[in-house]
């Protein structure tokens, strides 16, 4: 009624103020009938039901919004680190093509440096240095003739482990003897008459393991890279040598006979590249290394009679 009679005063919609007729109206019935309560809304602990229901409905609705909105803010973050990461590449990468381009443009670019010449005093010194003097040969070789005499008379030991209970060995226990940050042991020796285990790591130390106690007796330090090589002097039970692609070499001795007081006493640095591995004579009186670039070897060892490398 309220619309018909403003549409008959005024002659425009209410609405778009457009023109208007009462005969472009369209009448729309609707039903009269009032949609009844349900059950649950008819009393007050219905009511209270349905509040809670409703209650706990929005309750978990924030519960997920909540969850989307840490997971989004997850992502955002990782994807901006992501695009700093790359922006400091792209900048280190723009800063190290302009400065090869400054350079090839200036025409300085580094040339790679020419190793000097030897001269003939350094020649002449390395041929001073080279070669073992003749008492040191007959040393050896009359060594090599005792040893070698009683190697071909000795019987083989019925107590050698057989080919069935070596294949039935199995693993029981692992130390971590070595840093953590620089994994790796490359060189490992037994103590030939002691329960001492010897390992060289490439964490640069030497650590001296007992192995019938199961704990490290000392960690040894002087080497500044990887350990390649090591071994306990035969005949003195509290020596050992151990290399080093540090290009150097060294012997280490107790004190007092007591692995625990075992120190440096000296170093050699005869090579001029790393050192590959190393071996201790029959007579415990010498040792050679040797050095893959220098020499062209990646091993070396003395046979067991001496005479023999």
């Amino acid at each position: 009624r309220l619309i018909t009679k403003h549409v008959s005063d005024e002659g425009k919609c209410p609405v778009t103020n457009e023109s208007l007729s009462a005969d472009d109206l369209i009448p729309v019935k609707t039903s009269t009938a009032v949609k009844s309560r349900p059950p649950s809304a008819t009393s007050i602990p219905g009511l209270l039901g349905t509040f809670h229901n409703e209650w706990d409905a929005l309750m978990l609705e924030q519960h997920a919004l909540r969850q989307q909105l840490h997971t989004v803010r997850q992502e955002l973050s990782h994807a901006l680190y992501q695009h700093d990461a790359a922006s400091r590449v792209i900048a280190r990468l723009i800063k190290e093509r302009d400065e090869a381009r400054t350079a090839l443009a200036s025409g300085q670019a580094i040339a790679p440096k020419k190793r000097p010449a030897a001269s003939e005093d350094d020649e002449s010194a390395k041929k001073a240095k080279a070669g073992i003097t003749p008492d040191v040969v007959s040393a050896m070789t009359a060594l090599s003739k005792d040893l070698s005499k009683g190697r071909k008379k000795r019987q083989v030991s019925e107590s050698l482990a057989s080919t069935e209970s070596i294949e039935s060995y199995s693993l029981l226990t692992s130390q971590p003897l070595h840093k953590t940050t620089q994994p790796g042991i490359t060189a490992c020796d037994i103590h030939p008459t002691q329960a001492f285990v010897a390992t060289g790591g490439v964490d640069s130390s030497v650590v001296l393991f007992d192995k019938t106690e199961g704990k490290i007796v000392k960690t040894l330090t002087g080497h500044s890279k990887r350990v390649t090589g090591l071994q306990f002097v035969p005949k003195k039970e509290d020596v050992f040598v151990s290399c080093s692609a540090d290009k150097s070499s060294k012997l280490w001795r107790s004190s007092d006979g007591q692995m625990s007081s075992m120190k440096c006493v000296a170093t050699f640095k005869d090579h001029s590249s790393e050192i590959t591995g190393i071996s201790v004579h029959p007579s415990s009186t010498y040792f050679v290394k040797d050095s893959s670039v220098q020499e062209g070897f990646t091993c070396a060892s003395f046979h067991p009679d001496g005479l023999i490398l």
